[in-house]
């Protein structure tokens, strides 16, 4: 095998096996999941972390399957590269950290405002 052989197959091994390991560990309880969406304060589900949660996953699924696909049709022989960004990704992941940060920010003002 080509060096180049190797590595493609390393990287794909590599983004397939890696979230097929962390899967497996939160479903068999060695990833804690417990106040992973709850309010630190409250205790309640918290929607910024929540809409975050899932923005992001999404997100990063999106990119893992146009990562594989743009591997699988590369030509052999061709090192394999990162596709770019779509710029809705950019956008969406960039609004909901904006969303998170806004919501922690107004909590933590108006609780320092409420003392």
């Amino acid at each position: 095998m080509t060096p180049a052989g190797l590595l493609r197959t390393a990287t794909l091994a590599f983004v397939t096996l890696l979230p097929a390991i962390v899967a497996y560990r939160m479903l068999t309880g060695r990833i804690r999941l417990a106040g992973l969406l709850a309010d630190k304060r409250t205790g309640r589900f918290s929607l910024e972390r929540g809409q975050l949660l899932l923005l992001t996953l999404a997100g990063g699924i999106a990119y893992w399957s146009s990562a594989l696909a743009q591997a699988a049709a590369a030509p052999a022989g061709t090192p394999p590269a990162f596709p770019p960004l779509d710029d809705s990704l950019v956008y969406a992941l960039g609004g909901s950290n904006l969303f998170y940060l806004a919501g922690k920010f107004a909590r933590t003002f108006l609780r320092t405002r409420d003392r």
